[in-house]
């Protein structure tokens, strides 16, 4: 692990005076941030209360609003005193994948972007080139099929919650 941190070369063993130079002896990836990302991380996590605060409020906003819709979707729950979420996602989970289909459509009508979230690792062309394809898992690939990301972020404005919301009310009525 060291040396794939390492971005592929054995740096931390020239560091350490093992080896007179460092090479490329392996595979590696480079984790280091810009100097322009390393200022916006920094100026966020300056922020990062409030940006938690804002998040909290949408995920709030939208479990009310969409409580009464419980029959067809399932609202993402947090176990009293077991963590407290950042909320960087607002999960909707559909009984039916047709459901999620035809609501992410009916949303994007209405000019707002919703997602699937994401394709089951094991089923990616990567996992599929590891071997992850063997063996089926059946919950997350039920999950991937029935999940609606809905759009959640700190400067998000009353006014585009309230349109998503009602947008999401009026679909979630007519499924």
């Amino acid at each position: 692990m060291e040396i794939f941190r390492s971005i592929g070369t054995d740096r931390m063993a020239f560091l350490a005076g093992k080896v007179s130079a460092y090479s490329w002896v392996g595979e590696g990836s480079s984790f280091m941030l810009s100097d322009i990302l390393a200022a916006l991380v920094n100026i966020q996590m300056d922020q990062i209360d409030i940006i938690n605060k804002n998040r909290s409020h949408i995920a709030s906003e939208y479990t009310k609003s969409f409580a009464p819709y419980t029959d067809r979707v399932q609202l993402p729950v947090v176990p009293a005193g077991m963590t407290t979420p950042n909320r960087h996602i607002y999960a909707l989970k559909f009984t039916t994948a047709s459901m999620q289909e035809r609501f992410i459509q009916e949303m994007r009508k209405r000019r707002v972007e919703v997602s699937s979230h994401y394709v089951p690792l094991h089923n990616s062309p990567m996992g599929v080139k590891l071997g992850g394809g063997k063996r089926g898992l059946p919950v997350t690939e039920e999950t991937a099929k029935t999940i609606v990301r809905m759009p959640i972020y700190a400067g998000m404005t009353a006014r585009e919650l309230a349109y998503t919301i009602t947008s999401a009310q009026k679909v979630l009525k007519a499924l």
